[in-house]
Formats: C-alpha cells, structure tokens, sequence
C-alpha cells in the first residue's frame, strides 16, 4: 500500500481508520468500540479489517502493483520475458540501476555509477512528490473509543 494509506468505506461517510501496531489490534479484537465503519491493519501479507465488513460493503484503497512491465499485448507483468516488452517507470532509471549493479556483480569500481542512479531516482521523487508520510508518534488517548486509557 501507499505510505498514506487509506481504506474508504462504500457505504460510510468516513474512513478505516489504521490500527497503530499488533498489539492495537489485539486490543481492538477483544475490545472492538462501537466505531464506524471501523479499523483495519496488514500482517502476515494479508490486510484484516475489524469488524468484518457488510456484504453490500466494498472497502477500497489505493496500491502498488508490483508489475513494472508492460508486455507488447498492453498487459501488465513483474518480469520481463519477451524483446518487446517495455519498463513502465522511467527507463533511464532503469538503465543506471542496471549499470552500477552490473559493475558491482563484478567487482568493478560502481559508486559514481550508483550516485548517477541515485540522483536521478530522487529527480523523479521529487517530480511524483508521492503521497503524504504518516506520523507514527502518537500521543495521548489511544483510539479504543470509549475504551481510550491515558498511556
């Protein structure tokens, strides 16, 4: 998922809102509040959602898709296997990550070759500008609702 992540409701006006760690989760498994639509958490490669969402509920959120190429047919794969498929991000990137990594197998001198990536990954960070990060030092009341404890 994205660094700001979040899980929409189809059919409530707000948010999932993200269990904080495990230990959260737990809390909320034995204590879950009456929150709507609820909390949601990813562990173990899968993402739970507490409570269990209605049948006529669609959760949706944003992803990263992990296939990076594009076959000659138009579909959309993780490696490449044919002459004439294509690499969807930026294919100077590619080219420079390819060449320090290359020099590096082979025990060549790679670190100008790898700043060359670096510098040109970060240009295109920085054009994109992602998503917003999430702040992981909360503070204060928990969010159990109306379980909230002072930690």
């Amino acid at each position: 998922m994205l660094v700001k992540a979040d899980v929409h409701s189809s059919i409530w006006s707000v948010n999932y809102e993200p269990a904080k760690d495990k230990d959260e989760w737990i809390q909320l498994q034995r204590f879950m509040p009456s929150t709507i639509p609820g909390y949601w958490i990813i562990y173990g490669g899968q993402m739970h959602l507490l409570p269990t969402p209605r049948a006529n509920e669609n959760p949706t959120f944003w992803y990263i898709s992990a296939k990076l190429v594009r076959g000659a047919d138009g579909t959309m794969k993780a490696d490449f296997d044919s002459d004439d498929d294509s690499f969807v991000l930026d294919e100077q990137l590619l080219l420079l990550s390819t060449i320090w990594r290359w020099k590096q197998a082979e025990g060549l001198d790679y670190q100008e070759d790898m700043q060359n990536y670096e510098v040109r990954l970060s240009q295109l960070a920085a054009k994109d500008q992602g998503s917003r990060p999430i702040r992981a030092n909360r503070s204060g009341l928990n969010r159990l609702g109306i379980w909230a404890m002072a930690r």
